[in-house]
């Protein structure tokens, strides 16, 4: 008897969930909620809408965490929305990076806004951050999932605030 509950032991032991490398993305948002966009307190970007998240861990993907990618018409223009809950690792901690980028020939560096250890929210509330790409920071030709140097310096501050 004393060897079973010994071999069940070490199973159960053997089967248990080892502590990950990185900490995990936070589950921020969810499909179906609707948010706006601002910098430096003026509204920028309305009706950012989360689509299904689907897991990004693979070996080939640049981005360990979760993505939703939304393509629909926002204010008469075809718009993409993407909302990136980040994981943490190494020493970047978990974070959500949104981003709208313009559809077309004429879309232009794409907003974003970085929030570094981002909670879940009711409607109404917001999460703050710092501003990355489009027209907030002239100086821009690009966006990535986490602020470039030339952003963090800029230090131009973006507010997501959930509406539905």
């Amino acid at each position: 008897m004393r060897v079973l509950c010994l071999l069940t032991s070490i199973l159960l032991a053997a089967c248990a969930p080892t502590q990950a490398a990185t900490e995990p993305a936070p589950q921020v948002v969810a499909k179906g909620q609707i948010w706006t966009m601002s910098f430096q307190g003026k509204a920028v970007e309305t009706d950012l809408q989360v689509g299904p998240l689907e897991r990004t861990s693979e070996p080939t993907s640049v981005i360990d965490g979760y993505k939703s990618f939304v393509e629909h018409i926002a204010g008469g223009r075809s718009v993409y929305d993407i909302f990136y809950s980040l994981n943490g690792e190494g020493d970047a901690p978990p974070a959500l990076t949104v981003m709208r980028f313009e559809a077309g020939g004429n879309a232009g560096v794409p907003l974003a806004c970085y929030i570094e250890r981002p909670a879940r929210v009711a409607v109404g509330e917001s999460l703050h951050g710092l501003a990355m790409g489009g027209e907030v920071l002239e100086s821009s030709t690009s966006v990535s999932i986490r602020p470039t140097p030339e952003a963090r310096a800029a230090k131009v501050a973006c507010t997501m605030t959930r509406v539905k």
